[in-house]
């Protein structure tokens, strides 16, 4: 009896726990971005839904439950190191987005159209605009890059074309999107049509400072 109750208690692992205050990102959101449930960047230019998910950051034996109401995470594991570690790197995750700027500059010769338009999108998130006068549609994504560069997922929909091109740019820099363009720098299009005769635009991403 002794010395299965030694063996029990010897065999007994504590449970450590550690709370993490979140600034910037909602908890329930976070706890699905450090477990993987939650893609990084927007898959929305991706037909496999895996992609963009980069699997677990937490170290085996780590759980994380969130508590938005209270601004939390409550991690709990069995390691204090591993709970430390599970804090740093969500605190990778709590950052204040960063905005970005699109100018857009259109031009339709067969529609007579020409025209300008711009608006400040948070890092990671969609952009859709639209022109029903010329049936365009433009859903971009941007994605700020740690050398200072912007990656924009842009999609593009006008008449029977529905195509998709990636593209980075230097900050400030700006791009003209035409039938030239598009097949060269290596731009898809979801059917088989043509890029629209006559029609261009223009993009610019500028990094707004915080």
């Amino acid at each position: 009896m002794i010395t299965a109750l030694a063996l029990m208690i010897a065999t007994t692992v504590q449970t450590e726990t550690l709370d993490m205050k979140v600034q910037w990102v909602r908890p329930s959101r976070l706890v699905s971005l450090i477990n993987g449930r939650t893609p990084i960047i927007d898959s929305v230019f991706d037909p496999h839904p895996t992609n963009g998910h980069v699997g677990e950051f937490l170290r085996e034996g780590v759980t994380s439950v969130a508590d938005d109401s209270a601004g939390l995470i409550h991690f709990s594991g069995s390691n204090k190191e591993d709970l430390s570690d599970a804090v740093e790197i969500a605190r990778l995750f709590d950052v204040k987005a960063k905005r970005v700027r699109f100018d857009l500059h259109i031009q339709s010769e067969l529609d007579h159209f020409v025209g300008d338009s711009s608006t400040s999108v948070a890092n990671n998130e969609r952009w859709t605009y639209g022109l029903s006068s010329i049936g365009l549609e433009l859903l971009i994504v941007p994605r700020v890059n740690e050398d200072g560069s912007v990656t924009a997922f842009v999609s593009q929909k006008m008449g029977d074309f529905d195509g998709k091109c990636v593209l980075r740019f230097r900050n400030g820099q700006s791009f003209e999107i035409s039938a030239k363009t598009f097949g060269e720098m290596g731009g898809k299009s979801t059917v088989k049509s043509n890029f629209p005769a006559g029609f261009s635009y223009q993009i610019k991403p500028t990094i707004l400072e915080d």
